[in-house]
């Protein structure tokens, strides 16, 4: 079981690559289905919803309408595989150019892969891949809670069924859990037929529910980063927005952890507005520097947001 789970967290890593060229309960998505109307031109802001946290508080989330589109239109739209990936030339506050276009490109299908959202946010958002339990996660919490930094944790089916106490105490704790597929294919949701991917989908929903206490995940990351603008359409009419990063490093082989030292300095050196970082939980030296990451940020002028 081991083994099957550590192939589903490690194929997640396989999208998360800079630039080529510059470095190598049932109801719940049923009411997520739409009319058969045109694409929204730009997607509306849904009403906010109240989340309950440890202590009693609610904390109000404002999540995306899904995407108004029609089986025929998502039918009609292209397939071919996209890599995700980052890096390259950047603007003079050190954002991608290439995350901007292709955020301008697929906003439309409520798809982030930046929030730089204006010229003078310094916010940044971290996000934590889970597809298999290293250790680790627990710690990761601490300091979060420590450093009072909300995240977003992506999870696979695998990981929810195997780690239901650490999924409660991210909930509880006010972190987002998102959804990571439930098989994680290996040739990214594009290798699946629409009804496929829709059907993962629902099944995520239904058991989020069914488990945790009617908890509705609206945050989708593509598995290894492979994705189509007919996938993007189709979680878009699902109500779910799909989050991409525009920072990620070399975190999640466990056998072959990237030097503490150079990571930190790293992902101080490329913060930049709307940042969305990818990190793995199963990382050790993503452990070890997320406190001293956190502090130095914000001595640079950086806040970490929520992901509402």
């Amino acid at each position: 079981m081991l083994a099957a789970l550590m192939t589903a967290g490690l194929l997640g890593a396989c999208g998360e690559q800079e630039n080529p060229e510059t470095t190598t309960g049932e109801s719940t998505l049923l009411e997520r289905e739409t009319t058969d109307k045109p694409v929204s031109a730009e997607p509306e802001e849904s009403k906010p919803g109240a989340e309950e946290t440890a202590g009693g508080e609610t904390e109000t989330r404002n999540y995306r309408k899904p995407v108004v589109i029609s089986e025929d239109e998502i039918k009609k739209l292209s397939n071919e595989r996209q890599d995700s990936y980052f890096g390259g030339d950047t603007n003079e506050k050190g954002v991608s150019l290439h995350c901007l276009d292709m955020q301008e490109k697929y906003n439309r299908y409520n798809a982030d892969f930046i929030r730089y959202e204006d010229d003078v946010s310094n916010n940044v958002y971290l996000t934590f891949d889970e597809g298999y339990e290293n250790g680790y996660t627990g710690k990761i919490l601490d300091v979060l809670k420590e450093k009072n930094v909300k995240a977003v944790f992506f999870c696979t089916m695998d990981y929810l069924k195997s780690e239901p106490d650490l999924v409660k105490r991210m909930i509880a704790e006010g972190h987002i859990v998102g959804n990571h597929s439930v098989t994680h294919p290996s040739a990214g949701m594009v290798s699946l037929s629409l009804d496929e991917q829709k059907a993962e989908m629902k099944q995520m929903d239904d058991y989020m529910a069914k488990n945790f206490d009617g908890y509705r995940m609206q945050l989708f990351r593509y598995p290894a980063g492979i994705f189509s603008e007919q996938s993007l359409a189709l979680m878009g009419s699902l109500g779910y927005t799909s989050v991409f990063w525009s920072f990620a490093h070399a975190d999640w082989d466990p056998n072959n952890q990237p030097n503490e030292a150079e990571s930190l300095k790293k992902c101080v050196d490329k913060l930049h507005p709307g940042a969305i970082y990818l990190l793995h939980a199963v990382s050790k030296t993503n452990t070890n520097i997320l406190g001293d990451f956190i502090d130095q940020a914000r001595a640079k002028g950086y806040e970490f947001q929520a992901y509402y």
